[in-house]
């Protein structure tokens, strides 16, 4: 049999940048929504009976986050705390791709064809807000669905809100992300997983009373609402979409007249 000296060009999404970041990018969120969606669905099937058995001690710990009581509705209000660390590994991976298009010279053959910075980083974004909102929806839908299947009684518009509660703060962690990424590139991914991985502390040592609130302020986490446990505070989201939009502008601004940086 002869061998072929060429194969097809598979040209799916290579239409820009934002195309080519959906491209390569999508195998990873995948990935990421996979998990997301899996776990949600099962804290839905859970939530009743887990409701039904929390007492003394263990129900002392999920008051903490600011819950009380211990319906399907609190017990839920603790498991979206993890769906929204998931949302922010998500948002950080956003980032340290970005930061390794220009490490890895992918971004120079971007800038020498008509395609500007400020495009290609705003298309970035673009691609990163989507998938962090189709997130936070994936893990409402998909709770509500195990949940309904156990007839815990709670809404879907409920649901849906405590999904879409868990974006803000990874859109934090994305502005922090792409400040450092325009400041301090060759520090992206130290910088950005480490204002995850503190937020992750704080919020777990906090939960035994023990950190003063100064310290607890310092979590993105901290500030989101234990939704459905209490309704979304919709005041403090807008709040942290715009210190992460704040914090994104100040970053591609820096990027726009900075070098390039290898690794």
């Amino acid at each position: 049999m002869a061998d072929r000296d060429h194969s097809d060009a598979h040209l799916g999404l290579l239409y820009g940048p934002s195309g080519l970041a959906v491209r390569l990018l999508r195998a990873t969120v995948i990935g990421w929504w996979i998990a997301i969606g899996v776990s949600a669905f099962l804290y839905g099937l859970i939530a009743k009976s887990a409701a039904a058995t929390i007492s003394g001690s263990v129900e002392q710990v999920f008051s903490e986050p600011g819950v009380s009581g211990t319906g399907a509705a609190e017990v839920l209000g603790v498991c979206f705390l993890i769906e929204a660390i998931l949302i922010g590994f998500v948002a950080a991976g956003q980032v340290t791709a970005a930061r390794a298009e220009e490490s890895e010279g992918t971004l120079d053959n971007f800038m020498v064809r008509p395609v500007s910075r400020s495009t290609w980083l705003g298309g970035r974004l673009v691609v990163a807000l989507v998938g962090l909102v189709l997130s936070g929806v994936a893990a409402g839908v998909l709770d509500w669905l195990g949940a309904a299947s156990r007839h815990t009684g709670l809404s879907f518009t409920s649901l849906l809100g405590a999904g879409v509660n868990l974006v803000p703060p990874a859109i934090v962690i994305l502005g922090f992300g792409v400040l450092a990424f325009g400041i301090l590139p060759r520090a992206t991914s130290i910088i950005v997983y480490t204002v995850l991985g503190w937020s992750l502390l704080i919020v777990i040592v906090g939960g035994f009373g023990t950190v003063s609130h100064w310290v607890l302020d310092t979590s993105v986490f901290h500030h989101m609402a234990s939704a459905p446990g209490v309704p979304p505070n919709w005041e403090t989201n807008g709040i942290m979409i715009g210190i992460g939009v704040a914090a994104a502008l100040v970053g591609g601004l820096a990027f726009m007249r900075r070098d390039f940086q290898g690794s």
